[in-house]
């Protein structure tokens, strides 16, 4: 049996007894997680809009314009993130490369780098620890 929810946060914790009783405490959990990913989605948002640098996977990009009801380009989504104060845009695309847009209007198109894999995970976090150590180290 399937239990569709529409509703806000507090009418969900209103009925929660109900709610755990007709659907079960995992049908619950799984909605008060929706609730709190998007808070917590809404809040990292807000932070990327004061920041200067914004880096994504494009998947990510699209998962936060897709609140807005945007799904753009990265072109589209670099002018987006600049029209909120960004100064570079950095949108990876797995073993694609990935692409780095300035607010001043050039772009730089960057291939991988060929690695043995070892593990699946990481990598995301590495090309941002690598790119911000450079950039604090005045490399271009």
């Amino acid at each position: 049996m399937v239990f569709i929810c529409i509703c806000f946060r507090e009418e969900l914790l209103e009925n929660a007894a109900l709610i755990r009783k007709e659907a079960g405490d995992r049908a619950l959990l799984r909605a008060l997680h929706f609730f709190d990913e998007n808070e917590r989605v809404s809040r990292q948002i807000e932070a990327a809009k004061n920041s200067d640098i914004v880096l994504g996977s494009r998947e990510e990009f699209d998962l936060t314009e897709a609140i807005d009801g945007v799904c753009a380009s990265d072109e589209e989504s670099a002018a987006r993130w600049f029209s909120y104060g960004n100064k570079i845009v950095i949108i990876k695309h797995g073993k694609e490369g990935s692409c780095a847009y300035i607010n001043d209007g050039s772009a730089y198109k960057v291939k991988p780098f060929p690695v043995k894999m070892l593990k699946g995970f990481g990598g995301g976090d590495g090309y941002a620890s690598a790119f911000i150590y450079s950039l604090l180290n005045g490399k271009d």
